[in-house]
């Protein structure tokens, strides 16, 4: 999830990674336009924080693989560089993955090259969109230090990339058969006696919030949990979370009324919102 987002936008390549990211591990923080003074490659939108400890074995095993698909993927998404760490169990080491001219020679391109300009990276992974002959110059700098590159308007890959996140996880691939229009739309869905927001997409997929839309118009943007959604004859939908793999059943009711359960044990009721 982004957090401390600053008052610039994001260029469309992080906040296509981002969106990614958010979309199958909606509890990794994400740092993308967080402010500092004087700007830097964050305050102008092209870079991106994901903090995965790399002293953490499930943390570092997972910010590896991530990094793995982000090389895999270079191609589709031309980020520059790339900035983390690996952990012995004793020392932390520090490397960066060079993709683009000016971060690297060719023979260091989209492969692990020893880093030692930096030492803060062992908590994230570090990766930007910065063209260094964009780069400006004198008080320019201090407010606004590299323009964005063609590179960083990049988008398209959003899907991809949740395609190889879930097959990492084991997440199986939310089906892709429309829903029921129906179904679409927000709901406020009760359980436990606690309210949540749900929001289901016509492509098959379902997001929830604890924080009540102010716009019921528009649709979820900050899920605190993704899945797959999808129907079951005429009158039931089924939705799998991706964090915790737990399976809800919806019953239609009338126009406004469903009735469900969770893992088929707890009852459910949504109305819509």
């Amino acid at each position: 999830m982004r957090r401390n987002l600053g008052s610039r936008d994001q260029c469309p390549a992080i906040d296509e990674l981002a969106s990614a990211i958010e979309s199958v591990f909606p509890n990794i923080t994400l740092l993308t336009t967080n402010n500092v003074s004087p700007a830097t490659r964050h305050t102008v939108g092209l870079a991106i924080d994901i903090m995965l400890n790399v002293t953490t074995a499930r943390e570092r095993s997972l910010a590896h693989s991530m990094i793995d698909i982000f090389v895999s993927r270079h191609a589709a998404m031309l980020w520059s560089d790339l900035i983390y760490s690996d952990y012995d169990g004793h020392a932390i080491s520090y490397f960066h993955v060079p993709a683009r001219a000016g971060y690297g020679g060719p023979r260091g391109m989209l492969r692990r090259n020893p880093y030692t300009a930096d030492t803060r990276h062992g908590d994230h992974i570090h990766l930007d969109y910065v063209d260094w002959s964009l780069k400006t110059t004198g008080t320019e700098f201090q407010r606004n230090p590299y323009l964005w590159s063609d590179a960083a308007r990049t988008t398209g890959f959003r899907d991809t990339l949740i395609a190889d996140f879930r097959r990492l996880t084991g997440i199986a691939p939310a089906p892709q058969a429309p829903l029921p229009t129906w179904i679409h739309g927000w709901w406020q869905v009760t359980w436990r006696g606690d309210s949540y927001y749900y929001f289901f997409e016509p492509n098959g997929t379902a997001g929830y919030t604890h924080t009540r839309p102010s716009n019921p118009a528009q649709s979820l943007r900050w899920p605190q949990d993704t899945g797959g959604a999808w129907a079951i004859g005429d009158g039931s939908v089924r939705v799998q979370w991706n964090a915790t793999g737990s399976v809800e059943t919806f019953q239609r009711g009338n126009g406004s009324f469903l009735t469900g359960a969770w893992n088929d044990r707890e009852r459910l009721t949504a109305t819509r919102f």
